[in-house]
């Protein structure tokens, strides 16, 4: 089991606390088993709470409220390139959730980067972040060089901070005419 530090206000009777999801947990798991007092709260009247009894229904964390815990990474698909130009072009992308899209942009020989160097928007040619629809969804790209391979590298990461894997998205900016 996991450990929650409570602690409580100068007065009143509610320990409040915060409860990191570790991974692998689901919302199963929240629920209080037993606790200790270290320090015990007293009501308005100044009454100190001594009963150790584990709250049970509403009262207990995993009645009270309708907890989900997302440990489900966004997944990405129909990722092309559009509107290929000599220095701009569009990414193509569909998420089936919502939350926040990023990219790097780098020569098509350059070693791939991992979702974290993208997150962080590391180094690049060019890069960007933005909202990201549970859709179908376009970046348009700008600062590229005509004539040039390049591989995009998009994600999306949900509200609860999940990542998707890595798409690769290849181009190839056109030379203009003279």
């Amino acid at each position: 089991g996991e450990t929650v530090l409570l602690t409580h206000a100068s007065s009143g009777t509610t320990l409040t606390g915060t409860y990191t999801v570790g991974a692998g947990k689901t919302s199963a798991d929240l629920t209080v088993s037993s606790y200790t007092l270290t320090s015990a709260p007293t009501d308005s009247s100044g009454n100190i709470m001594s009963s150790t009894t584990v709250p049970t229904g509403s009262n207990n964390i995993a009645g009270a409220k309708a907890i989900v815990i997302d440990t489900t990474a966004p997944t990405l698909s129909s990722t092309s390139a559009s509107s290929v130009a000599s220095t701009t072009a569009t990414l193509n992308f569909t998420s089936n959730e919502a939350g926040t899209s990023y990219y790097l942009i780098y020569a098509s020989a350059d070693e791939a980067p991992d979702a974290a160097t993208i997150a962080a928007q590391g180094t690049a040619v060019t890069k960007s972040s933005a909202a990201a629809l549970a859709a179908a969804n376009t970046s348009n790209v700008t600062g590229l060089i005509a004539g040039t391979a390049y591989k995009a590298y998009v994600i999306v990461k949900d509200t609860a901070d999940n990542s998707s894997t890595v798409s690769t998205i290849t181009l190839t900016t056109t030379v203009p005419t003279p």
